[in-house]
Formats: structure tokens, C-alpha cells, sequence
């Protein structure tokens, strides 16, 4: 095992954590508010990019675009 397969096995998890409180630390979004009547155009909806939500879903996106680029560089590593 190289010394690159070894800190890609900590950069994946340490990607999987990030992925995990970022997933967990979000609200549920249900479908539910366009069948109970709810506006969805809310001030919220609106400035989505500012709130905290918005940065917790930037980040789960982030994070897993990094795991599969970040296990795919280690996959090629190992193969050689």
C-alpha cells in the first residue's frame, strides 16, 4: 500500500464525514407544502443563497463531487 493510497483513504473519510453532518444538519424537505396549500413563494425561497440551508446543501454538493473525484484518483493509484 503507497503512502498516496494511505492519505486518500483519509481524504475519503474525512469527505464522508463532512458529507454526513452537512446531510444530517439539514432540514426535511417534504413535497407536502404545494398539496396543503402553502405559498412557495416565501422571503425564504427567495434569498435561499444566503441562508444557512443553502450553504449546508452547497457543501453536501461539494463534498460529493470531492468523494467521487477524490475515489476515483485512488482506484487509478491502486491499479498501478
Amino acid at each position: 500500500m503507497g503512502m498516496l493510497e494511505i492519505i486518500g483513504g483519509f481524504l475519503l473519510i474525512a469527505i464522508c464525514a463532512v458529507i454526513i453532518v452537512a446531510v444530517t444538519a439539514q432540514e426535511s424537505k417534504s413535497g407536502l407544502g404545494t398539496i396543503s396549500g402553502e405559498s412557495s413563494g416565501t422571503f425564504f425561497d427567495k434569498n435561499r443563497g444566503k441562508t444557512k440551508e443553502a450553504m449546508l446543501a452547497r457543501a453536501s454538493t461539494v463534498s460529493g463531487i470531492a468523494l467521487a473525484v477524490v475515489t476515483l484518483i485512488v482506484v487509478v493509484v491502486a491499479a498501478h
